[in-house]
């Protein structure tokens, strides 16, 4: 088969719209903040999602008394100012989630997370509307509108599970909706909101919302939603494992948002996955191998199709929400370690980051498209246990001299830090020595090679090992050779 790359259509990038991070706060830490600069310079996303907006440590709101003891509710802004500047310096914008209930104003006392958020509704949703014109009236004061209008605003986080909003209540969650999109949109009309946010096998929730939004004619700005491929956890100590699902049911997830707008809602609105993955726990060690890249290529080949935004969660094992990290490895869903040792699906990401807006050919197993220079690059994926040949032809562009093919590889045994750390026994906390070798051990494996063009075709020929990643790019040779005499030199 002949794959011509000088026919191309419009490949949108929509998995690099968005990356998922832990709590808010954790944005003023330097660990984090050095892995957030490595990425962005080496992959480059345009919004950073993460919970915890009006956390305890966030400090927004606070009380304050007088001399007669009277108590009041203020707002600091000190350390949202400074997570935002931080942000915007990496350049990267945040995607707001409003969550989760300051203490001070909640109705309840369910928290969930080792930082403890509160999950129930407001007491008075007089004091949380107030709460939210405060919080976006001094970000545009201090951002401008034109900023802080880019930002999506996404109500809540999974409010169809009790662990996550108290009882589950879906009629308490569209009052708390419509309060919060009323307040948003009285601060200005052209900021952007959207919802629910759920999580799989709450798809339901959906039709409801947006039924719910029809009626009551709000014109939201888009469509949120969460996907998982994964059953249910059984613990092992550290760690938890569960049975992998078809990378089709991610997909169909994605799907799912599309769906559900053309039925119940009065014009299609982007759909984003403002969360995925394999897993939906931080302690389930596929998230630190080869056959997580592998199983998700398919997923940043084809998503862009069925969602507007996909975000992976999440870019950092710098991440609370089951307490501080036990271990240096410890099934965490950082593409990077908390210290900034590169995982397999880092690695799927910056290739794939390398193409530019312009793709050729694409099915189960591989992707083939242009980068930025027009250069031919193939992303080919095996999440198996078996060896897999790929071979086809390329019609490319004129030229005299041929191609050089320049190959990168992650698989199980080529730049895979999971097994690098197995060999060294597993250290639970490593030293700074052995941490400085997994940095440079755990990077692809490199080759190139010569390959010759017959009237503007060449053959390539490859095989993908257990759970590989690869990436090919062809580079036009120079045609200087003859100016050089290198008799006598290999």
């Amino acid at each position: 088969m002949i794959f011509d790359t000088t026919k191309t259509t419009i490949f949108k990038k929509n998995f690099l719209e968005c990356i998922g991070s832990g709590h808010l706060d954790l944005v003023l830490r330097d660990d984090y903040l050095k892995s957030l600069r490595i990425l962005q310079k080496e992959i480059g996303f345009k919004y950073l999602r993460a919970h915890g907006l009006f956390s305890k440590n966030m400090g927004i709101v606070t009380t304050m008394s007088n001399a007669s003891e009277d108590t009041r509710i203020t707002y600091n802004f000190t350390n949202l100012d400074q997570s935002i500047d931080n942000l915007l310096a990496t350049n990267i914008k945040p995607l707001l989630e409003l969550g989760f209930m300051p203490d001070q104003i909640a109705r309840g006392t369910q928290k969930v997370f080792w930082w403890e958020g509160n999950v129930t509704p407001p007491k008075d949703y007089v004091e949380w509307k107030e709460l939210i014109k405060a919080t976006l009236t001094h970000m545009i004061n201090r951002y401008g509108v034109e900023e802080v209008k880019s930002w999506p605003i996404e109500v809540w986080n999974e409010p169809n599970l009790d662990v996550f909003w108290e009882n589950a209540d879906q009629d308490e969650y569209l009052h708390l909706f419509a309060e919060t999109y009323t307040a948003i949109k009285e601060v200005n009309q052209d900021l952007k909101v959207g919802g629910p946010a759920i999580c799989g096998g709450g798809d339901d929730w959906m039709r409801v919302f947006l039924q719910f939004c029809e009626k009551k004619h709000f014109d939201i700005d888009f469509l949120s939603r969460h996907a998982y491929a994964v059953g249910v956890p059984e613990k092992h100590n550290f760690v938890s494992r569960q049975d992998v699902y078809s990378v089709k049911s991610l997909l169909d997830d994605f799907k799912s948002g599309s769906e559900y707008i053309s039925k119940y809602y009065h014009r299609q609105i982007p759909v984003y996955i403002t969360e995925f993955n394999t897993s939906y726990i931080p302690n389930n060690f596929i998230h630190d191998t080869a056959f997580n890249a592998a199983y998700l290529a398919r997923v940043l080949s084809e998503g862009n199709e069925l969602a507007d935004l996909f975000s992976y969660w999440t870019f950092t094992d710098t991440f609370e929400e089951s307490g501080i990290p036990a271990s240096f490895l410890h099934g965490g869903f950082g593409l990077m370690t908390i210290n900034q040792v590169k995982k397999p699906t880092y690695y799927l990401y910056q290739f794939f980051s390398h193409i530019g807006n312009k793709e050729v050919y694409k099915d189960q197993d591989m992707f083939i498209g242009l980068t930025k220079d027009n250069e031919p690059i193939i992303i080919a994926w095996n999440p198996t246990d078996e060896v897999k040949k790929l071979n086809f032809d390329l019609r490319v562009a004129p030229t005299e001299a041929g191609y050089v093919a320049k190959r990168l590889s992650i698989s199980e045994e080529q730049g895979n830090i999971f097994t690098i750390w197995k060999k060294f026994g597993m250290p639970r906390f490593p030293s700074s020595q052995q941490v400085n070798l997994f940095k440079q051990l755990a990077v692809p494996a490199s080759s190139i090679e010569n390959l010759m063009a017959s009237s503007n075709v060449v053959s390539l020929e490859f095989e993908l090992q257990a759970n590989e990643i690869t990436e090919i790019i062809l580079y036009q040779v120079s045609d200087d050779a003859d100016q050089f005499d290198f008799k006598g030199y290999r």
